[in-house]
């Protein structure tokens, strides 16, 4: 398993990230005429309420003026991250599998190659 993933007593439990990337939860007040507003405009750009206030204060924040647009259609980027959730999920799995019948070098090579692959892509390489 990587320092990253964290998976419960079964393979087919979805995996969680930790560290710094991990998304925690925080509580935060909104009155009901704030929330029915938050959620009319969540629903506007089909999002989940949480995603679309996340989105405006990470927005506004960036000096966005509080859009919520990105340069991806919001249904685009939900199922970007849903894809995402969904390899990370098999990757784990398999990962523990590889860890099992002794193939734990081949992991941490594929590892290491799939961190400087991102890498590079970070740097826009």
């Amino acid at each position: 398993m990587t320092e990253n993933s964290d998976t419960s007593t079964g393979d087919h439990e979805i995996a969680r990230v930790k560290g710094p990337l991990a998304r925690k939860s925080h509580s935060i007040r909104f009155s009901d005429a704030e929330w029915e507003i938050i959620q009319a405009q969540a629903e506007e750009q089909e999002m989940m309420p949480g995603e679309y206030v996340r989105h405006a204060a990470l927005s506004l924040g960036a000096g966005a003026a509080g859009t919520v647009h990105a340069d991806l259609p919001p249904a685009l980027v939900r199922l970007i991250e849903t894809t995402y959730r969904a390899a990370y999920f098999v990757s784990t799995v398999r990962h523990n599998e590889m860890l099992r019948d002794g193939r734990g070098e081949e992991v941490d090579s594929v590892i290491r190659q799939g961190r400087l692959a991102q890498a590079h892509i970070l740097r826009g390489e």
